[in-house]
């Protein structure tokens, strides 16, 4: 049978047009093989004669430049047309040209998050419309933000409206013989259709969008099948899509049900307060194990043991029917639990590991042979059995430092099916992981599924890194660094700047396989999650890498980097090297630090003499050596964290660090190098110059290579899933940032007391694809944010921002939170996500007394104890009723309401 497609598409000289789609006649989607489409005066048109009847072709169009040098996939998802039955023929025509830039319709909405959670149509058994017999129109078209009491029609020329199947949302689409149109056919003219599509309330039948915009027309062969794909959005009766979500950790949810920190289940409340708030998403903070040190540590919540593992910390065991004796012991220790205001991690991890292996003993026998958990076992073995062997061994060992472990160091999987197998001794140990994750992934789907059935998107968190401990990295070496760690560079907040500890990505050696670790990663998320934050997505374009000797981020380096060359350096005149980059230390320097009475103890301790300077001695020559002994020295010195900060910075005392691939020859800046003493005893001459490679370093000269960077991996973060991308763009931004997370239509992150350049945020201008909050988990509230404010900041924020008069008041009244709320309601940005924290100030009854109480982390803290909880129960706050008519109120005057 016979197709011809035919495109309006504006082309330059030396550009091609051609196709790719589902068939050999169009290149079986590849672009080595995709046919040329022949240019007319008005169109580009191709006919292929050999696709077969009554079949459903995916295709997209594709520009060839450069004599077939270089070719550009159009945008979005791939078109569609169905065949017509045998013996007919069609007429593609595909006005909206070719999609070269993102579609909001396509790559924002056209995703879990709103095309099946917040506009998500049930299936009602009917039938996708099936093509005539005879010649017919196929209107087709993708329109994602049609609400579920709504539907989208066609006015086809002077006919009444049609109504489009949505049998198969998000593309609607509707059959119509050319026989009930009745088209007249002039002599002299082209046969044309007007058509215009509509958006209607189903109830009452009135049209609600798209009646002003203009008819499009097509010609029209009557002897021939013509399929028209638009996809065109319709703006919705609302306006432009805005949503308002809260943001709160699942540890630190309160219900009477819970035990000593949030559970899975406590997330079906909380869609139900969300609900009750008008909100329509909730995000959280990762869900992954962290379980590595065996102790509070392990509270932290970015550091993965494993990227598909769930924390067993979230387990209710209510869920699982436990027996008499079990339920009793659960009562207990949630009553002990229950009545502290924070998470004792140790006696809560404790108690439910504890309870674990009661409940694995007394279901192994029916828990083994169940359907389900062999078909979860089944479909997840590929992480599951070395994530179950890895914590099996860190029992037996005492440690998850598999460095310690002799033979275990290393293992292939084989040995890891021996370990696992079931006719091994130890086999209960490791099968009572699988009971665990079993049962945890069941209660996180359902609430999930829970989520999503209420219109709440369920948005999680990506970290940045994993453990070097962890699972990935003790199976999978090779796709990391485990000599390096990721931070971040000083700022603001941490004066050392951050060392995270996960080790650095071998990006090289994961493009191998097309990225399949991150693929993988990504698919476990989506099946729980409609939308994501990538944590950290500069480390996509470049990453802090900092030595694995060091505790701080004082010496870390971007990574990957153009360095300076050593002929870049003594062409310049700057030829002492080894004054650059060892640590400057002179009894100068010393007595400015110490004084003249503690000089020669210091000296004696610490350093020893170098030519005509001095440096540290190799038991404190790194970091990580330094910090060691000072926390082993016995008596303790009295000011022995400021000691320690002293020194610290005397080892970073540097202008230049050396390369870590090629330490002799090529170097980096030190971040804030202007800051050392090692810098201002230089000359001004050699200062100037430095300074101005400075610059050149990290604001101009790696700008190409980050976005060649992360146009590499980004991308396929996208296509991995249907999830929403969100990124947390925040910290010491290339410039070329915003415009790749713009093109490939990723959300970035507005938090107004971080802005990119003023003092103060303005939310009126925060661009649409952007998530706009006060105050996330690494900073204070509102409220805390407030009161520790500078008085003379607060006051610029309270005349410039809020336009008050008078004196700023040191307290944060409900009604300033209010006000802050409302702010950033009204802000452009597709969403407005608030730390529940913030939403609960408005309201000085529910609020938490004390400000600083509400903070979840504190990034300058390495050792920082991540125990906040509610000091409500979900119970309460769901009984809040004044409360939650007052946010849901905030929500609606803001035109963020849930979608109806």
């Amino acid at each position: 049978m016979e197709v011809t497609f035919r495109v309006r598409c504006p082309t330059v000289p030396g550009q091609d047009l051609l196709i790719s789609g589902s068939h050999p006649s169009l290149g079986d989607n590849t672009a080595a093989h995709a046919p040329r489409l022949v240019y007319t005066p008005t169109y580009w048109e191709l006919t292929v004669r050999d696709l077969p009847p009554s079949t459903r072709i995916h295709y997209r169009y594709l520009f060839s430049e450069d004599s077939g040098r270089r070719r550009f996939w159009e945008r979005g998802a791939p078109r569609e047309l169905l065949t017509p039955p045998r013996g007919g023929s069609a007429l593609i025509s595909d006005d909206g040209a070719f999609r070269s830039d993102p579609s909001l319709e396509d790559e924002v909405f056209n995703t879990l998050a709103f095309r099946d959670v917040v506009y998500r149509r049930l299936a009602d058994g009917t039938a996708a419309p099936a093509p005539p017999s005879r010649p017919f129109l196929h209107l087709q078209t993708l329109q994602v933000r049609v609400a579920p009491g709504e539907e989208v029609c066609a006015r086809l020329g002077d006919r009444k409206l049609i109504v489009l199947s949505a049998a198969r949302f998000p593309l609607w689409e509707a059959f119509v013989p050319w026989t009930e149109l009745a088209l007249g056919r002039a002599a002299d003219a082209p046969v044309t259709l007007q058509y215009q599509l509509l958006i209607r309330r189903i109830k009452s039948k009135a049209v609600i969008a798209g009646d002003n915009n203009p008819p499009s027309v097509v010609m029209v062969d009557p002897d021939r099948s013509l399929h028209v794909c638009d996809y065109t959005p319709i703006t919705p009766a609302e306006g432009i899509t805005r949503l308002a979500g809260l943001a709160i950790p699942v540890f630190s949810l309160r219900s009477r049900t819970s035990c000593g920190v949030g559970e899975f289940v406590d997330l079906e409340p909380l869609v139900d307060l969300a609900v009750q708030l008008n909100l329509s998403l909730i995000q959280l903070l990762p869900l992954n194990d962290t379980c590595v040190f065996g102790n509070w540590r392990d509270c932290y919540p970015y550091s993965s043991l494993s990227v598909h593992a769930l924390h067993p910390q979230y387990l209710n065991f209510d869920e699982l029917k436990p027996p008499a004796d079990v339920a009793q012991a659960l009562d207990e220790a949630r009553s002990r639990l229950n009545a502290l205001p924070h998470i004792d991690y140790d006696a809560m991890i404790r108690v439910k590991m504890r309870l674990a292996r009661r409940m694995y003993l007394h279901d192994k026998e029916r828990f083994l042979r169940d359907p389900d958990f062999l078909k979860f076992f089944n479909d997840n073995q590929a992480w599951l059995v070395p994530y179950a062997a890895i914590r099996f061994l860190a029992d037996v060992n005492g440690t998850a430092d598999f460095t310690h472990w002799g033979r275990r160091q290393h293992v292939t999987m084989a040995e890891l099916e021996e370990l696992a197998s079931p006719d091994s001794l130890h086999f209960d140990h490791v099968a009572m992981y699988y009971y665990l994750q079993y049962h945890l992934h069941r209660q996180l789907k359902r609430a999930s599924e829970y989520a999503a059935s209420n219109a709440v998107i369920l948005k999680g968190d990506l970290p940045i890194g994993v453990h070097a401990n962890s699972v990935d990295a003790w199976m999978q070496p090779h796709l990391f660094h485990l000599d390096r760690q990721t931070g971040a560079p000083p700022d603001q907040f941490a004066e050392f700047g951050q060392n995270w500890g996960f080790p650095t990505y071998n990006w090289d050696a994961m493009a191998q396989d097309d990225y399949s670790w991150w693929r993988g990663r990504l698919r476990t998320m989506a099946k729980y999650f409609h939308a994501y934050r990538i944590d950290h997505i500069l480390g996509f374009f470049r990453i802090w890498e900092i030595p694995g000797t060091a505790r701080s981020g004082l010496a870390g380096r971007f990574r990957p980097v153009l360095p300076l060359q050593r002929h870049e350096l003594e062409s310049r005149g700057l030829w002492d090297i080894e004054r650059l980059c060892e640590p400057y230390i002179s009894d100068k320097v010393l007595r400015e630090l110490f004084g003249d009475q503690r000089l020669q103890a210091i000296r004696q301790k610490y350093f020893e003499p170098w030519y005509d300077r001095l440096r540290f001695k190799p038991a404190y020559a790194t970091e990580k050596q330094l910090t060691r002994a000072l926390e082993a020295e016995e008596p303790q010195p009295d000011d022995v964290e400021q000691l320690r900060t002293t020194l610290l910075h005397l080892l970073n005392n540097v202008v230049l660090l050396r390369d870590f691939d090629r330490p002799g020859d090529a170097f980096h800046p030190r971040i804030e190098m202007w800051r050392t003493s090692s810098f201002t005893e230089l000359n001004g001459n050699w200062q100037h110059k430095l300074r101005q490679l400075y610059e050149d370093y990290f604001f101009r000269r790696q700008e190409d290579l980050w976005r060649r960077k992360a146009l590499e991996k980004l991308p396929m973060m996208k296509s991995a899933t249907e999830m929403l991308v969100c990124g947390e763009d925040l910290g010491m931004l290339p410039n070329c940032v915003f415009d790749v997370l713009d093109g490939l239509s990723i959300l970035g992150l507005r938090v107004q007391r971080m802005p990119d350049d003023g003092e103060f945020g303005d939310c009126a201008t925060y661009p649409y694809l952007t998530v706009a909050t006060p105050s996330s988990h690494d900073t204070s509230t509102v409220r805390g944010w407030w009161e520790e404010m500078p008085a003379d900041q607060r006051q610029r924020f309270w005349d410039k921002v809020m336009q008050r008069d008078g004196d700023a008041v040191p307290e944060c009244t409900p009604d300033i939170v209010q006000w802050i709320v409302r702010d950033h309601l009204q802000a452009p940005s597709v969403l407005a996500i608030f730390p529940l924290q913030d939403l609960l100030g408005v309201d000085g009854k529910l609020r938490r007394p004390v400000a600083s109480e509400e903070q979840i982390n504190v990034p300058a803290d390495p050792n920082h104890y991540w125990r906040f909880r509610l000091h409500l129960s979900l119970e309460q706050l769901l009984d809040s009723k004044r409360w939650l008519n007052q946010i849901a109120q905030m929500v609606t005057d803001a035109n963020r309401a849930r979608p109806q």
